[in-house]
């Protein structure tokens, strides 16, 4: 009779390994990009294209790809737009 809670819990840890959220702990959706990262994405761009890379640099990205990639947004003088990154 030991068996039966385990078997009962299978499917709980194998929604976890594939990927699937129970229901109410969606994690939360990223922060928007700041100001000066939209006034430099290419003109008619989506900001929700734009995304932060671990070293705090901001990056947009035509594809979807995991781990995400793509071009870094970049200022007036062509250097890279980077912000604190998040904890």
């Amino acid at each position: 009779m030991t068996r039966l809670p385990l078997i009962l819990a299978l499917p709980l840890f194998a929604a976890g390994c594939v990927g699937i959220t129970l229901p109410g702990t969606e994690p939360e959706p990223p922060a928007p990009p700041p100001p000066e990262v939209l006034s430099a994405l290419p003109s008619g761009t989506a900001p929700s294209v734009a995304f932060q890379n671990t070293d705090g640099c901001w990056l947009f990205s035509i594809e979807a790809k995991d781990p995400p990639s793509g071009f870094y947004v970049t200022d007036d003088a062509g250097q890279p737009i980077c912000t604190p990154a998040p904890e």
